[in-house]
């Protein structure tokens, strides 16, 4: 800690060099919430008017709501076992999305991992993301519910159901547009293997991405609920599919053809909107 602690009634505030900000009993010292930023903090918070200010190496200033609890569970998932299939562009990139998320404090899920956390949100009354690295949906994982009850996922690489593998492998063996149409009510037709350079759109911008890069596009503006980028030919290449929820919930997709540049936007993407509920 380099920070000074701020103690406003009964809590504690205390921000860390590795960029956890963390509110505490004053009486007992036991943690109410934690949030990890994406930088150190090396400044004493600030409590004004029922919110709690602290500024981050990430270059963003973070509010919190004084006396309230985050209830927001942030999961990224990653499966060894699918790590042979070139679903997401390389293994490594998959890696380095976990890795960068993990550390700041998303949980890590297997594939039964996985299908608990879309059963087990689905029924709580609380925002819930999860970030899913390698564009494969493991079996048995119910996404129908989970985004009807208001619940949002980040889906980086091919839609859930497109890549189809050989029976008890992991090997791909074809595509199938049929299946994610299914799954997500979301026409992919124009899915193809042809890459195109992408800009965000205002709602992209409002979102938090802020990048150009070269990618393959999912699906036509008018099939989504929100475009968050256009390719050069006016196809959707980030966008967002939404299920009832309120705004910043649903599924969103992208396919970059690297996910190093975006790591940090790609946070956003998963955690825009959902602190405001």
């Amino acid at each position: 800690m380099y920070s000074s602690p701020v103690v406003v009634g009964e809590t504690v505030y205390v921000g860390e060099g590795d960029g956890d900000f963390s509110a505490h009993d004053a009486s007992t010292g036991e943690q109410r919430w934690s949030y990890r930023t994406g930088g150190g903090i090396w400044a004493t918070p600030v409590v004004h008017e029922g919110y709690a200010y602290v500024g981050s190496d990430d270059g963003f200033v973070y509010a919190f709501r004084r006396g309230g609890s985050l209830g927001v569970r942030r999961a990224v998932y990653f499966d060894e076992a699918m790590a042979p299939a070139p679903a997401a562009g390389a293994i490594r990139e998959a890696e380095l999305l976990r890795d960068y998320l993990s550390q700041r404090g998303y949980e890590i899920l297997d594939a039964d991992g996985f299908r608990a956390f879309l059963h087990d949100e689905a029924g709580l009354r609380r925002p819930a993301v999860v970030v899913v690295t390698q564009g494969r949906l493991p079996e048995g994982a119910d996404l129908g519910t989970y985004l009807r009850a208001g619940k949002k996922m980040v889906w980086v690489g091919y839609p859930p159901g497109f890549l189809v593998t050989e029976p008890g492998t992991n090997r791909v063996v074809g595509t199938d547009r049929n299946r994610p149409e299914q799954l997500l009510d979301v026409d992919f037709t124009v899915l193809d293997g042809d890459i195109h350079g992408v800009l965000p759109t205002d709602e992209g911008r409002r979102w938090g991405l802020v990048s150009r890069w070269v990618g393959l596009a999912g699906t036509r503006p008018e099939h989504v609920t929100s475009t968050l980028a256009l390719d050069e030919i006016g196809r959707s290449a980030a966008w967002v599919k939404r299920y009832g929820g309120e705004e910043g919930s649903g599924f969103v997709g992208l396919l970059p053809g690297s996910v190093v540049p975006l790591l940090h936007e790609i946070q956003r993407l998963a955690e825009f909107g959902l602190y405001s509920r």
